[in-house]
């Protein structure tokens, strides 16, 4: 199918008290099992290793990239005044730019974030990201509130180009999740290419090649999934955190309920109880948790309430050394489905 990008071509419930008694005694178990991972989990969430260069640099041949060990696979070691150095704040950003970016001469693109798991609502910035930012040209973002920090960018970086990829997307519930749907993740990727041509007009036609490339491979994928999702009988589930909205929109699929409605919040015994009871009423099949997170939580809820569990992926975070992660993430997520609702 021809990928139309126009648009990059143009400048512009009450509980009994023996279930909560059982619950509580659950929670006792996990509670130790969380209190575990959170104190692992604290010293990685803002620790990154930042290589001594910054960026890394395209081959300029087309189809190829080459990195140094360490480094992100989109540019190689040695960046110059002449690079146009781009810097994203999250993962899928990161890809969705490297993507465009691929084999393009003198563009470098890193990301932010290199070692965080999970989303950066309450990323707190370091020295190193700061540094990182003052010899970017451009800092491409999500944005819809996905990154708290940007007031002190404004404030310290005024003259730093913030690109917002989630602009002209219409938000649900001011979630920011928006690149888990493809379809939306696609709209990113041509925000992304239109602003990329703005900053550098000499590589205009490597950028869109690069773009229809992969909003190509984007859509045959959006499809393939509709293939196989759309017949599937069950099409309620029970997610760990709002990271789905815009997954299930465009699948579906109904969310039925969320075991945590914010980030490392972990729900009370009444509130698993409760859910528990929910996955029952409704006859929910399965319960999914995300490999960014702790899973217990989830799979004692899928035990109690007789579900299966699973893991779906809403790709916050990744190997950056692989640029195909989103799609072979979603390939994941559609094989996932499958089993999960049949």
């Amino acid at each position: 199918m021809q990928v139309n990008i126009r648009k990059i071509n143009k400048a512009a419930g009450k509980t009994g008290s023996a279930r909560r008694r059982k619950i509580t005694a659950l929670l006792l178990v996990l509670a130790i099992t969380m209190l575990t991972l959170a104190t692992a989990c604290a010293s990685d969430k803002n620790s990154e290793k930042i290589p001594d260069d910054e960026t890394t640099r395209t081959t300029g041949q087309p189809g190829t990239v080459t990195a140094p060990s360490g480094t992100n696979p989109a540019t190689s070691s040695g960046s110059t005044k002449s690079e146009l150095v781009v810097v994203t704040s999250v993962y899928p950003l990161y890809l969705a730019a490297a993507q465009v970016a691929r084999g393009v001469n003198g563009v470098s693109v890193r990301n932010l974030t290199e070692n965080i798991t999970g989303c950066l609502h309450d990323y707190q910035l370091t020295t190193a990201n700061m540094k990182t930012l003052e010899r970017a040209d451009a800092f491409i973002i999500n944005g819809a509130g996905l990154e708290d920090y940007l007031e002190t960018i404004a404030r310290d970086l005024p003259d730093l180009q913030i690109i917002e990829a989630a602009e002209g997307i219409a938000l649900t519930d001011e979630n920011p999740h928006v690149w888990v749907s493809i379809s939306l993740m696609m709209q990113q990727v041509e925000n992304i290419t239109r602003e990329m041509i703005e900053l550098d007009p000499a590589n205009r036609e490597g950028f869109v090649k690069n773009a229809e490339d992969y909003l190509a491979r984007l859509d045959t994928l959006r499809r393939e999934m509709h293939v196989s999702i759309d017949p599937l009988a069950q099409r309620k589930i029970i997610t760990v955190h709002e990271a789905f909205p815009y997954f299930a929109s465009e699948f579906n699929l109904e969310i039925a309920g969320v075991i945590e409605r914010e980030p490392d919040s972990e729900p009370s015994a009444a509130e698993m109880a409760a859910t528990i009871d929910l996955i029952k009423a409704q006859k929910v099949s399965a319960v999914f948790a995300e490999p960014q997170y702790p899973k217990a939580t989830a799979e004692l809820i899928a035990k109690e309430a007789g579900a299966r569990f699973y893991t779906l992926d809403p790709v916050a975070s990744g190997d950056l050394n692989n640029l195909d992660g989103y799609l072979e993430a979603m390939e994941r997520n559609r094989l996932v489905l499958i089993e999960a609702l049949k």
